[in-house]
This record gives structure tokens, sequence and C-alpha cells, in this order.
């Protein structure tokens, strides 16, 4: 079950729980968090079927349709560009069908980094977990997320043992492309690692200035 929120009240403003992917600190594109830092993060909302609890929440904000609809990333169907407004917050949100005006939403808000910053959220870290979750034969344990509280993190998450290649095609094979010789290699080349803990983000609680360029 998804908690209920999105944002809660107190301390004299609003607090926000955003979610900061492991790539996307990787990739270096968000600086490492720690408690005390002031940020400004274009968000982006993704429905609860890709957020497992207790990330995701339950709130109810205001839609504003951003355009016409347009093909859904690996499906078939369409999603519409949507605008998610809340308490000192906007998010963007790629919607499975067209809203305009109060919606009810169940899923978590996500630090990206591809989105426009003209309308970004700002405030202060005020609490930080470490997302992580089981993994068995290659696949995550349901209902394994936890949160591990901390005060700074690093770039690089703990992401488990590296896979250990198996079984490799013989010198020689693969796909000649431009002069490079490419070989794709398959789940069955990987040796299954044992049971361990993957770290997949970074659960982020902002003390709200509110959104650049709204009033």
């Amino acid at each position: 079950m998804c908690a209920e929120a999105g944002v809660t009240q107190g301390g004299g403003g609003g607090r926000l729980l955003v979610t900061l992917l492991d790539w996307v600190l990787g990739d270096g594109a968000v600086p490492p968090p720690a408690t005390g830092d002031r940020v400004r993060w274009a968000l982006t909302f993704r429905d609860a079927d890709d957020v497992p609890p207790p990330i995701c929440q339950s709130s109810t904000v205001v839609a504003v349709p951003r355009g016409a609809p347009v093909a859904a990333h690996g499906s078939t169907g369409h999603v519409w560009p949507t605008r998610l407004v809340g308490p000192g917050w906007e998010a963007s949100w790629w919607a499975p069908q067209p809203h305009d005006g109060p919606v009810r939403v169940t899923g978590a808000l996500f630090v990206d980094t591809s989105g426009t910053r003209d309308r970004a959220v700002t405030g202060t870290i005020t609490d930080l977990h470490v997302i992580s979750e089981e993994l068995d034969g290659g696949h995550v344990v349901a209902g394994s997320v936890q949160l591990r509280p901390v005060t700074s993190t690093s770039r690089w998450l703990d992401r488990g043992p590296e896979p250990v290649l198996r079984d490799l095609p013989p010198a020689g094979s693969g796909t000649l492309v431009d002069g490079h010789r490419y070989v794709f290699l398959g789940n069955d080349h990987v040796q299954p690692s044992p049971p361990h803990r993957r770290e997949t983000g970074v659960l982020v609680t902002l003390a709200l200035d509110g959104v650049a360029g709204r009033p």
C-alpha cells in the first residue's frame, strides 16, 4: 500500500519527498546530497506501477494539460504530457489518460535532469534515506525495499557484486560493424549472483521554498 501524503505541512512550510536515482548520482548530473543542502531540482512524477512501497505516495493535486498525446515508450498506447501542481511544487507527468483540474495520483516524484529548470522546485534537504532492495537469482524480492537513514551520500551507491561472465563465445564470433566486432551477451552468459542487497537511490525530504517562476 502507498502512503497518504505527497506533501506534509509543518515547520512553517511544506515538506516534499523526492527520489534521486543511483544512475543520476553516478552520471554526476546532480551532486551527492547532504542534509542542510539547498537545492533546485526539476521534478517528474511516475505512477505507482513503477514505484514500490515505501517510496510511493497518494495525493490530490491539479493537472494542467501540456499538449497532444504522444506514443508511449515500449507500448502501442499513448500518454498525455501533463504538469502536476501541488502546494509549493510542480512536476512533469506522462499521464496515461487526459486530465485537466484536480486529480488523485499515486506514485512518486523523481529528480528530472532532462526537465526544464524554469519551474524547478527549490528547498533545503532535511532528511536522507538510502533506498535498497534484495535480489535473489537476479530478481527483486517482493516487499524487500528498505530505507536507511544517512546524513550524506557519495556519488556511487552500493550496487552489490559485479556480474561474472561465463561461457563466452569463441574468439572471432559476433557482429562486424564499421570494422569493429561486437558480441552481444544474454543472461545465459552471466553467472547468477548470490542473494544480495542493492542500493538503488536516495529518498530526499525537502523543506520547500516554492517553485521558481511562480508567484
